[in-house]
Parts: structure tokens; sequence; C-alpha cells
């Protein structure tokens, strides 16, 4: 983003930040819980934030006391990130904004953002 002239946008999980500018993420943004301990518990429901916001972060990682690097290999599939992106779109009626992984370098979540930002660009 540095290097392209692009802005950063940056927010504050908690409250308001100390600069007018640094504001409290969940006045525009929306989740999905995080605290899954199996890939089979990983739902679309609202957490915080609420629903109907414009900005959506889907929470996509495995909290089994800690991080899981096994699960990260399943989760972290292209596929599954896509579906699962697809179904939470769906229920939540809004287009995911963020995908936050744990272990990006396991699996293709990567592979899965930039085919997601590519249909985007495309009006798909």
């Amino acid at each position: 983003m540095i290097d392209s002239g692009r802005r950063l946008v940056v927010f504050a999980e908690k409250a308001d930040g100390p600069a007018p500018w640094y504001r409290n993420f969940y006045r525009y943004g929306m989740e999905t819980p995080f605290a899954f301990r199996s890939p089979s518990e990983m739902t679309c429901a609202p957490h915080r934030g609420g629903t109907g916001k414009q900005l959506f972060l889907l929470n996509h990682f495995i909290t089994n006391a800690g991080g899981s690097r096994l699960d990260a290999g399943r989760v972290n599939a292209r596929d599954w990130v896509l579906e699962r992106t697809r179904a939470c779109e769906t229920e939540r009626g809004s287009p995911v904004t963020f995908i936050a992984v744990d272990y990006t370098t396991i699996g293709d979540a990567l592979g899965a953002v930039n085919e997601l930002n590519s249909r985007r660009t495309q009006g798909d």
C-alpha cells in the first residue's frame, strides 16, 4: 500500500484511539466469532459490531488452546476460504471486507483472497 501511494487503513479494537482519525472498528464494522475450537464449529454468526455495518471482518482461524497449525492446513485451503466467505456473505447479506487467518504460510488463503479481489474488480 505504501509503495503504491495508497492509504493505510487503521482501526482501534476496543475504543477510539487518541487521534480523531483513529476510530473503533466496530463503529463501522462487524465480525464473526473468533473462538472456534475446531473447523466444524466455524460459523458466520454475528459477533462484535452487530450486523448491518459496511465493513465485514471474517475471523477464519482455530483457537484450540492457542493457534492450531494442524487446523490451519485445512481451513487455510483455498477452497475452504472461498466456500466459507461465500456462505458468510450470503448469510450476513454483506461482502466480506477482511479475512483474518493464522499461519498465513500454511495453505493458500492468500490465493483465495486474490481470487475474491479479482472477482470484485471485474464486477462479479
